[in-house]
């Protein structure tokens, strides 16, 4: 494995167990993870909402999130519900659809780029309109899909089953450990919203590397500066553009 990143240390601020993997990838090829969650994720659900029961009346289930999956299999299982067969399921984009495979389920859609909106569009470019859809989601997700499908009469119910804190108990670690790293890693807009929340003046010598297009508009309306965004949304091209600037490569 390459060294690549020997002696550059890398700031991780997604959630824990989220975190682990991509600090193995990190040390992997030379550098050191410093790890510092902004968020924590409990799963939660009103486990007397009807929907759990009647999942069959569903045609589609769309997951916009690797923690939408892992919430929504949590509390199958807590309510010993087997996930229908015949259910046809959507995923953004490739971290969802790593979390899918623990599950044994393969994808029936995929959008061409891995965002909320592209999904939207193309989702409803091909949709039948014949059963309700069911939408799987966070207390901090936005309302990109809800919004496009009411607007297009398509009918749908949603669902939340994890819940995204900030973790203002990091401040002090964080602001000790971002004044001395190489890269600053930006997984989801709301580590983005954590990062400005929790430190007030963020440093200017470090690059900051962020995945999606919904991070990038929250990283640039926010301001934050020497901004790089991969052309793939994975934590591998994040690790491939802080190789290219570690070795002084242009990745603008």
């Amino acid at each position: 494995m390459s060294h690549s990143l020997q002696g550059k240390s890398v700031l991780i601020t997604r959630e824990k167990q989220q975190a682990e993997a991509f600090a193995k990838q990190i040390e992997n090829f030379g550098g050191k993870p410093l790890v510092v969650p902004l968020l924590s994720i409990e799963y939660k659900s009103d486990i007397s909402n009807p929907i759990w029961l009647h999942l069959k009346k569903y045609e589609w289930i769309l997951f916009t999130s690797s923690n939408g999956v892992h919430g929504f299999f949590h509390f199958l299982h807590q309510l010993d519900i087997e996930f229908p067969s015949d259910i046809k399921v959507g995923i953004v984009g490739t971290k969802t659809k790593l979390a899918l495979d623990e599950y044994e389920l393969k994808p029936d859609f995929i959008p061409s780029i891995f965002d909320a909106e592209t999904m939207a569009k193309e989702f409803i470019e091909s949709y039948d309109r014949e059963q309700p859809i069911l939408i799987v989601r966070g207390n901090l997700s936005r309302n990109i899909i809800p919004n496009d499908f009411t607007e297009h009469n398509i009918s749908y119910d949603t669902i939340e089953v994890y819940e995204t804190t900030y973790r203002y108990e990091a401040k002090r670690e964080l602001e000790d450990t971002i004044k001395n790293v190489d890269f600053v890693t930006l997984t989801s807009p709301s580590t983005v919203t954590a990062l400005m929340k929790l430190v007030k003046d963020i440093p200017f010598s470090c690059d900051y590397i962020c995945i999606g297009t919904t991070t990038e508009a929250k990283a640039e309306k926010l301001q934050i500066p020497n901004l790089h965004i991969p052309s793939e949304f994975t934590t591998d091209a994040m690790i491939e553009v802080m190789i290219d600037l570690a070795l002084g490569k242009d990745v603008t």
